[in-house]
């Protein structure tokens, strides 16, 4: 624990230093160390206001130097500390480490420590709204968490997440799911032999199942934290079993197991709050010691500093002429290795020259590669089927003939926003899921006018669509070729079926045509010309971006296989805004 008396012995040394040495930044640094230590002693004494104040002060130096590492920390600090007092403030706080955290971790090119960093604080911001009992919120930042994990390392990070979801998705009643995410938790802590956390994921089995109804089984789960609790001492777990089996003992109205459970809570809860008592007496005595002991040092250090000025300015003089004969040295040495270096200098700048020719020559060829590549890309992306457009302007020319004036208006209109969406994207190389999706509904509202019955779009897609990044102009030509063979009458349901999953770090994409096709049907060529195009679109952009596409991250059928089961699958790197 540190006192506030060794606190201001701290302010005054660091001060002190910082006037002799100069160095104002280091100086200022530590005295932001020393408010960020009397912060967390604070708050390990429930003085959450002193707490918060010393953080604050923390904070505030961090800001001035730009220190983003150190100022995400702090913002995490404050908000632990208004989280445990139940204020809603701490989200922001939250909200502003994650930004902070999210800015270092593109900028140092996804290194560990950062990626580190960044799944704890979205586990933390998961936590908070799970405390506030927003779920949806926590589940979203507790699988942002689970997404950047190396769920392959069993560690105790990952059985926290975990921990987390599971806790959330009992909130929300979906048991099953919670039971799995325990299940996954408790096989880590088995694996790295840790008792504590085995001891509080079977209290959660036993809470999921108390909620659930299924009283005998939260009993089992009980007693088996009841048993690891009791061997290892860990109270406050044991508290708690026996509080869910005392609550399981009452829904199964054995009054006489309740009671024993309620008094077993009851002398453990009084044997806790006397044993903390008496460690709040030994820390008032161990920090009047310690006070007591800062004033003799105190003391001693004041005589000790006059005899330190003494010897001071004798070492200053001895100091000064040991310098002058060291720099006349060390300017005769410099004089020979500046000599060294220029003749050395010269020849590498003649290899270096060679060199750098060589490789402007590589660069150069490179470059007109890649060029071309982008070209290509750019080609592929800006592409809308012509036929398309001519079908289009045939379709408001007929409504003009009919003299439907209203209709044709409304034509014009989602013509007009179509290729302005079009030309938007034609020079991004990657747009949101959620723009995507909404070019393919205006696209489909334009088409319905020249369809006999109406298509509707059956969505199946993640949460987080404005965050998703993916290259335009990738799942309109499938959706456009069903529009086709619509109007041919071979499709067989009035939907399209479209799912869009996130697994293992990609982008799952999965069309069901839902129409009727014979063997040897011209329309199978159609598919499979788009198909084609398609592929070979997805192989450009796996290598563009200098990745692998491996051949199941594009499954398709051809031929009469094609005509038994119309539907295509790809998988696209999984990309986020951030």
């Amino acid at each position: 624990m540190l006192s506030k008396k060794y606190a201001d012995s701290a302010f005054i040394e660091i001060n002190s230093a910082k006037k002799k040495d100069g160095n104002k930044v280091f100086y200022d640094l530590s005295t932001a160390t020393v408010f960020n230590q009397l912060g967390g002693a604070a708050f390990q004494q429930g003085d959450f206001a002193t707490a918060v104040q010393n953080n604050m002060k923390c904070l505030k130096i961090y800001e001035t130097y730009g220190e983003k590492p150190l100022i995400a920390k702090a913002l995490g600090n404050i908000g632990a500390i208004l989280k445990a007092i139940g204020n809603k403030e701490s989200i922001n706080y939250f909200k502003r480490c994650i930004s902070i955290e999210q800015d270092i971790y593109v900028k140092s090119k996804q290194s560990i420590r950062a990626k580190e960093a960044l799944v704890m604080s979205y586990h933390n911001m998961g936590a908070v709204y799970l405390y506030f009992n927003n779920y949806d919120s926590s589940m979203f930042y507790f699988n942002r968490s689970l997404s950047l994990i190396d769920s392959t390392k069993k560690t105790d990070d990952l059985a926290i997440i975990y921990t987390g979801l599971a806790q959330t998705n009992k909130m929300k009643s979906r048991f099953e799911l919670a039971i799995d995410y325990n299940k996954k938790a408790l096989e880590i802590y088995l694996n790295i032999d840790d008792p504590n956390g085995t001891a509080s994921i079977y209290n959660g089995f036993s809470d999921i199942y108390l909620e659930q109804g299924n009283y005998e089984k939260a009993i089992y789960y009980a007693n088996l934290s009841e048993e690891i609790n009791l061997k290892h001492q860990f109270n406050d777990e044991l508290l708690y079993s026996y509080e869910t089996k005392a609550l399981a003992y009452d829904k199964l109205k054995d009054s006489k197991n309740e009671l024993i459970y309620l008094k077993k809570h009851s002398r453990l809860k009084d044997s806790l709050l006397i044993k903390n008592r008496n460690l709040q007496i030994e820390e008032l005595k161990t920090q009047y010691e310690t006070e007591k002991k800062e004033k003799e040092i105190f003391k001693l250090n004041k005589d000790n500093k006059i005899q330190e000025l003494q010897l001071e300015k004798e070492r200053e003089t001895r100091n000064r002429l040991i310098t002058i004969i060291i720099s006349i040295a060390l300017v005769l040495l410099l004089l020979a290795l500046l000599m060294f270096f220029l003749i050395r200098t010269v020849a590498e700048r003649k290899r270096a020259y060679l060199k750098l020719q060589e490789k402007n020559i590589e660069i150069q060829n490179q470059s007109e590669k890649l060029s071309e590549q982008s070209k290509l890309i750019s080609r592929y992306q800006s592409q809308m089927s012509t036929g398309f457009i001519f079908a289009a302007l045939k379709s408001i020319k007929d409504l003009v003939v009919n003299d439907q004036t209203e209709k044709t208006i409304q034509q014009l209109q989602l013509f007009s926003k179509l290729m302005r969406e079009t030309l938007n994207s034609s020079d991004k190389e990657n747009i949101t899921l959620e723009t995507e999706i909404n070019y393919l509904k205006t696209y489909l509202e334009f088409e319905q006018q020249r369809l006999t019955n109406n298509i509707s779009l059956v969505l199946d897609l993640p949460d987080d669509l404005d965050e998703i990044l993916i290259p335009p102009m990738m799942i309109q030509p499938f959706i456009e070729r069903i529009i086709d063979l619509a109007n041919d009458k071979k499709i067989i349901k009035n939907k399209i079926d479209l799912s869009i999953t996130v697994e293992n770090e990609l982008l799952k994409i999965k069309i069901n045509y839902n129409i009727k096709l014979d063997a040897g049907d011209i329309a199978i060529y159609k598919i499979e010309r788009s198909i084609s195009t398609m592929r070979s679109r997805m192989e450009m952009f796996f290598s563009s971006i200098k990745k692998e596409m491996k051949p199941s991250y594009f499954l398709a059928l051809e031929g009469d296989d094609l005509a038994k089961h119309p539907q295509v699958e790809f998988c696209l790197p999984l990309i986020y805004k951030y």
